[in-house]
């Protein structure tokens, strides 16, 4: 419940928590304190959540045609390919991608990923691996890439993270879009085509489905009901109409 006074947490005027929290305590168990608890509730439920505009696949294929830059190609490359953060992405260890590839009819190549820095791993208070499938042509470049970065511990140096970040804005910028774009919008791709929330929490990296469902805007809804409503209701434009009687 100490929780629910954020707003007071985070303004800063607080010395010392510790004897906040013990001054606070009698005060939790009163109808005061649940009357409070529960205004600040309906204000949170009632204001507007800055979501960044979702990217949709057809502009991350076009992106990815269009650059020319191998580091920002890359990031953006993996970025959607594990819905990541782009901070996180930057972070990434050379030592710590395997790459496999699929056959020449399959089209697709892995790259098996472990995350050991950034907010993802914060969120879930410890280091995380995803597999993701990526069409070989961007698969390659991702190989490519790697290969070249072999001697060194990250896949972008800490002087060039900034450089590449500000690169990536701008390229997204001019498809009215954001560096968060493209992990929300990956996010909800896989949401719409049926992922179960377990398998989507291995690429979200949220601790819970509950911040999942948030980040997806579909906080007023179970992810999983959003899913199966939205593949059933296709039915209703199927269904030829009853002859009238009259």
């Amino acid at each position: 419940k100490l929780g629910c006074l954020r707003g007071a947490i985070k303004s800063g005027f607080l010395g010392n928590l510790a004897d906040f929290a013990i001054a606070l305590a009698p005060f939790v168990t009163t109808k005061k304190f649940a009357s409070y608890e529960r205004s600040i509730r309906i204000r949170v439920i009632s204001e507007d959540v800055n979501f960044p505009k979702a990217a949709i696949p057809k502009q991350v294929c076009s992106l990815l045609e269009s650059i020319m830059s191998q580091e920002a190609h890359v990031a953006f490359t993996l970025t959607w390919a594990y819905t990541a953060r782009v901070a996180d992405i930057l972070k990434l260890r050379t030592q710590n991608l395997r790459l496999a590839k699929g056959s020449a009819s399959d089209g697709l190549g892995t790259v098996l990923t472990k995350f050991v820095e950034g907010k993802g791993v914060s969120a879930r208070s410890q280091a995380f691996s995803v597999a993701s499938r990526i069409p070989l042509a961007h698969w390659t470049k991702v190989r490519d890439y790697i290969a070249s970065r072999n001697e060194f511990k990250y896949l972008w140096s800490a002087n060039t993270r900034a450089r590449v970040q500000r690169e990536m804005a701008s390229i997204a910028k001019k498809r009215g879009l954001e560096l968060r774009s493209f992990r929300r919008g990956g996010l909800q791709t896989l949401a719409s085509s049926g992922v179960a929330t377990p398998v989507l929490l291995h690429f979200s990296h949220h601790s819970d489905a509950k911040m999942l469902n948030r980040y997806l805007d579909w906080a007023w809804h179970n992810a999983q009901q959003h899913v199966e409503t939205t593949q059933v209701s296709g039915l209703l434009w199927q269904t030829k109409p009853v002859a009238s009687s009259t």
